[in-house]
């Protein structure tokens, strides 16, 4: 049953992984997941001596593993919202939206979590409320080799992809 639920999540972020890469975002206007995202994060990108570094911190319930920061859109909170606040409560980096990566659903604990991920540029740092977590900057390559879940080395692929097309117009929403 793991291997199964494994195989499945990994096919799911193959196909996002690959609707991002061509600038499309998989939208299937039944599925209420798709518009009413549980969740928001942001793959946060800085460019140091004309190379990107990207974000990752740890996992609030395992520091041993890197993620992207995420969390829980908030009641009556746009998803774009939510993606500026947790990067910035987790990491302390306040950063802006240049792109919609689209929409991931997997389920978690007997729930169905919907998270929608941004490509995000870092524009400064500041005071966080999680000082306890650790968060990195690494080159594109160094993240994915430290990055602990398959889903996320995709979507820094994907990221990566995108921002080397060049961000253009954020879709979905007016741009923050």
């Amino acid at each position: 049953m793991e291997q199964r639920y494994k195989a499945t999540n990994q096919a799911y972020w193959s196909v996002i992984t690959l609707t991002a890469k061509e600038g499309k975002v998989a939208r299937d206007k039944t599925a209420t997941e798709a518009r009413n995202p549980t969740h928001a994060g942001g793959v946060v990108f800085r460019l140091r001596g004309g190379a990107a570094e990207y974000l990752l911190v740890e996992a609030t319930n395992d520091p041993a593993q890197w993620v992207l920061p995420k969390g829980h859109v908030e009641e009556g909170e746009e998803p774009r919202e939510t993606a500026v606040r947790e990067v910035h409560e987790e990491t302390g980096v306040w950063a802006r939206i240049v792109h919609d990566l689209g929409t991931a659903t997997w389920p978690v604990d007997g729930a169905v979590v919907t998270t929608r991920f941004y490509l995000m540029q870092a524009a400064g740092a500041g005071l966080r409320k999680e000082k306890d977590r650790r968060h990195d900057w690494l080159k594109l390559n160094e993240a994915i080799a430290k990055a602990s879940h398959v889903e996320t080395r995709e979507l820094l692929q994907a990221a990566e992809q995108r921002r080397l097309r060049g961000v253009g117009p954020v879709t979905g929403a007016s741009a923050a």
